[in-house]
């Protein structure tokens, strides 16, 4: 095996090692983002059942919201909302302004 050979083996296996550490890192930043979203998603579900009952629907709308600027404005309607009634107004006046 010559010089040149070893090299290229080394610089492949740094490249195979960075590449593998990437992904490491992306997948480590997609867990945490899907931990804040499911957290903020979930603090709005609690609050809305202080409100009253959380039907299958409403849950289904707030889970399926991956935006976490639009979570967290959802939670704080969630807290300032008095009723059920006022804090489904409050999604439906933002999902129209989101259209």
């Amino acid at each position: 095996m010559s010089i040149f050979e070893y090299d290229e083996e080394k610089e492949l296996k740094l490249i195979r090692e960075l590449e593998y550490q990437e992904g490491v890192r992306q997948g480590i930043e997609q867990g945490i983002e899907q931990g804040i979203e499911q957290g903020i998603q979930q603090s709005i579900l609690n609050l809305a059942a202080e409100l009253g009952p959380v039907t299958g629907g409403i849950k289904e709308q707030i889970q399926g919201i991956s935006d976490t600027g639009i979570l967290q404005k959802l939670l704080k309607c969630a807290s300032r909302a008095d009723t059920m009634e006022a804090f489904l107004k409050e999604i439906d006046r933002m999902a129209a302004g989101n259209r």
